[in-house]
């Protein structure tokens, strides 16, 4: 395992993250959170440190990365192995994100009364 490749991959990973993360949740739907949710943006003295929303992205990177080069000979070679790594990382990502309100979601439209009874 080359440290210098881990390190590369997992700055530009965490950087592309949190550029991604910017444009879609801080520029493409502001206006939607500023207009569902008013009282998520109450003022400058409740806003969080936004450092954190750099930061965190970059060392997920950096863990991504490490964990792909720990496990680089249990994937395929070249770029299909790195590719498969991300498909199977972003499907955790996703399911452990959008698991639990989308099976909610579906039981209040499946059974109505469950958010009723569950109040």
């Amino acid at each position: 395992m080359r440290w210098s490749k881990v390190l590369t991959a997992g700055l530009v990973g965490g950087i592309v993250n949190a550029v991604f993360g910017f444009l879609m949740y801080g520029v493409i739907m502001s206006n939607t959170f500023r207009k569902y949710s008013p009282e998520v943006f109450r003022g400058a003295e409740n806003e969080p440190n936004m450092m954190w929303f750099i930061i965190m992205p970059v060392l997920l990177g950096l863990a991504g990365a490490v964990l792909f080069a720990k496990t680089r000979a249990s994937w395929q070679a070249g770029v299909k192995g790195g590719v498969l790594f991300g498909f199977w990382v972003g499907l955790i990502g996703f399911l452990s994100n959008f698991y639990l309100p989308l099976t909610i979601t579906a039981i209040r439209i499946i059974w109505p009364g469950v958010p009723a009874v569950s109040s």
